[in-house]
């Protein structure tokens, strides 16, 4: 079938998507997002996933106070650590959901705990030769806007493909709901 990159970025915005639509009940609408954007944000929380050679890492970038908006009333009181934790329990989820993908495919798949980080970062963080595609989309929802990425090192052409295939038929229900 061979490496389709397009296939990997629609189900990993689906995938966003879905779990994003756990939070709010506002249109979710999925927009085009160059890497140079994901500089304008407060911060980014990641996650890496790896097995047997490949790897893949995963981003949300963000502005703290939007953990609030999401949230609604539930997290108008927030402190600045919860809308922290807000975003990183969210690439918990996500992860976990490509996580169990992958070892559906290999069998095998760790996962980092997430982690926040200055956005400015992310040209270091992402932008590693160590990747050799690299994906970006946003967000948009309730006025605000949030982007992601996703970067990887992958040996077999096919690997994106399939691992597409089962995001995109997953029927995993999100245990994801952070209040």
């Amino acid at each position: 079938m061979g490496l389709n990159i397009m296939k990997i970025q629609k189900s990993l915005e689906d995938l966003s998507v879905g779990i994003l639509k756990n939070y709010s009940e506002n249109c979710v609408e999925v927009e085009s997002c160059d890497e140079s954007q994901l500089l304008t944000y407060q911060y980014l929380a990641a996650v890496m996933l790896a097995n047997q050679g490949d790897r893949i890492l995963l981003t949300s970038h963000f502005w703290k106070d939007d953990a609030k908006s999401i949230l609604k009333g539930k997290g108008s009181d927030l402190s600045s650590s919860l809308c922290l934790d807000f975003f990183k329990e969210y690439l918990n989820i996500y992860g976990s959901k490509v996580k169990n993908g992958i070892m559906e495919l290999q069998g095998d798949c760790d996962m980092s705990l997430p982690f926040i980080a200055p956005a400015y970062q992310s040209k270091l963080i992402i932008n590693s030769a160590s990747y050799h595609k690299r994906l970006t989309w946003g967000l948009r929802f309730s006025g605000l806007r949030i982007a992601f990425s996703a970067a990887f090192r992958v040996e077999g052409e096919d690997y994106l493909d399939d691992l597409s295939s089962l995001l995109s038929t997953s029927t995993l229900k999100a245990d994801d709901v952070f209040l």
